[in-house]
């Protein structure tokens, strides 16, 4: 006979996940990870086009900038290398040439920085996998208590059919059916062929295995004491509905004895799984969140630094050249 204190203090220890422990990845772990996931963004934010590049920007903006200024302003008249020349079509056209030029070279170039960028995120991606392969690992922990635990509770209320059967009097009574709430599918034998589980499963299946030999053989004494009690009422030729009283509360007795603590600790522990699932978020799924924030605001810089360093440059240089083309034509 097992007490309902200790059968709840064994279950929970061999399914801490699925009675309260809300940590499931170890704290060293779970943080390296999760810096590592954060290196990566502070990486992934630094602007992506090298020095040679920015001289291409600035001198590709700064020539845009004049060419649009000597048409907006009519300039006549410009120095070149100590020689005045005049600013007509002709000088126009060969600077909008130039610029083409220039922005080819500039967008050929950045195109190969953020290139060169996007291959060294690439290399380092590995690092984004961490976390989430450590919190899916603890989540598969966590389904395969889940698992053994709905196992066990559905084992612990067959039980209750003994019960049920020794306090029925009448020969037509409806045996005892529980309802089967083993809704949780698991590959439990592929996940045995992992080493990472293979462990853990069969630690579970032992304890089962050992607990339910106890359930069993409290049930046993449960059984043989109501055949002896039986026995004994069929030598007495007097058994009345007082009779029938007196083995219903033998019966009782023995349950409370035997049977009622294992129901009990059940029925405990199923309102504890219960609260645990209601409660808010796991630790590692808050930091999974925080995980993809910083990638999305690594993701926004990167997108401001593309706007400003590459977009920008190309369309004051494309607006310079369709000035122009605008002028001349006209």
């Amino acid at each position: 006979m097992q007490a309902t204190e200790n059968l709840e203090t064994s279950i929970k220890a061999q399914f801490p996940l699925v009675f309260g422990a809300k940590d499931m990845v170890s704290t060293t772990e779970f943080y390296q990870a999760y810096n590592a996931v954060a290196d990566y963004s502070t990486k992934a934010a630094d602007p992506a086009l090298k020095a040679e590049t920015h001289k291409h920007q600035w001198a590709l903006a700064a020539a845009s900038t004049g060419l649009i200024a000597l048409i907006l302003f009519d300039v006549g008249k410009i120095r070149i290398a100590g020689a005045v020349v005049d600013v007509d079509q002709q000088v126009l056209v060969w600077y909008a040439a130039l610029i083409t030029v220039m922005l080819i070279t500039f967008l050929l170039r950045a195109t190969l920085d953020f290139t060169r960028a996007s291959l060294a995120r690439q290399k380092d991606s590995e690092k984004l996998f961490a976390l989430k392969d450590l919190v899916e690992a603890a989540w598969a922990k966590r389904n395969i208590q889940n698992f053994y635990w709905v196992e066990l509770f559905y084992q612990i209320g067959e039980r209750y059919a003994i019960y049920h059967k020794a306090t029925s009097t009448e020969a037509n009574t409806e045996p005892f059916k529980q309802f089967d709430g083993r809704l949780l599918t698991l590959d439990i034998e592929s996940l045995r062929k992992s080493e990472d589980f293979a462990t853990q499963i069969s630690t579970h299946e032992t304890f089962i295995s050992v607990l339910l030999k106890d359930l069993d053989s409290d049930a046993s004494r449960f059984q043989d004491r109501i055949l002896e009690y039986d026995d004994e009422a069929k030598k007495d030729s007097n058994f009345t509905e007082r009779s029938n009283w007196a083995r219903y509360s033998e019966v009782k007795r023995l349950y409370d004895c035997y049977l009622k603590p294992w129901i009990d600790a059940r029925n405990n522990l199923v309102n504890v799984a219960l609260t645990v699932v209601d409660e808010p978020s796991t630790r590692e799924s808050v930091m999974i969140d925080a995980q993809l924030q910083l990638l999305r605001q690594a993701k926004r810089i990167r997108q401001a630094y593309a706007f400003s360093e590459i977009s920008l440059p190309t369309i004051l240089a494309i607006a310079s050249i369709v000035f122009v083309l605008r002028t001349v034509c006209v």
